[in-house]
């Protein structure tokens, strides 16, 4: 998996957790717990030895955390 894509399904991933925390309807904690276990994951394998090349593009990706947030 790219980083983009990488990146990508991290957000979904938390977009999910969004909606299952706003549904109070029924207890989601099994499935919160499973979602980010897999963004876990997905960070581990995707960033963990990033090249050179990498490091670079993701301190550019305009859409990254910044000091303002």
């Amino acid at each position: 998996m790219s980083i983009t894509n990488a990146q990508i399904r991290m957000k979904e991933i938390e977009l999910e957790i969004l909606k299952l925390k706003q549904d109070t309807s029924t207890n989601h904690d099994e499935s919160i717990l499973s979602l980010e276990k897999e963004k876990q994951e997905i960070m581990y394998k995707n960033f963990n030895n990033l090249s050179s090349y990498d490091r670079v593009k993701l301190a550019r990706f305009n859409e990254r955390s910044n000091i303002y947030e």
